[in-house]
């Protein structure tokens, strides 16, 4: 019997737990959320951020939504549209909520939208 690949698992279980994260927010909050973003993502374009950044523009505009991971749902949602392009590097993060944990750093652009 092979292992699994505990990276493969790894990335499933966070996919997951996005998705999740995605349905319990709700369709309209969600797209509210991404369109916003990509506003963002426009109105800045060229310029680096990391998702936290970008949240911190769009949050008063949205709300908070119902749990903080959400965000990271919405952050895939405009990285896949292509607002967000992840530069390979990584940032400390502005917010004393995220305790330290690092960011991945983004240059926003405009984004193709449906």
């Amino acid at each position: 019997m092979r292992e699994p690949d505990l990276f493969t698992s790894g990335k499933t279980l966070r996919d997951e737990a996005l998705d999740r994260v995605s349905r319990h927010a709700g369709e309209k909050w969600m797209a509210a959320a991404v369109r916003a973003c990509l506003d963002v993502c426009d109105d800045h374009a060229g310029q680096l951020a990391s998702g936290e950044m970008v949240r911190h523009l769009v949050e008063p505009i949205v709300g908070p939504g119902y749990h903080p991971n959400v965000w990271g749902a919405v952050i895939r949602r405009v990285i896949k549209l292509g607002g967000l392009v992840p530069t390979g590097r990584i940032v400390a993060p502005r917010d004393s909520a995220s305790h330290a944990s690092k960011k991945s750093e983004y240059r926003l652009q405009r984004a193709t939208r449906a």
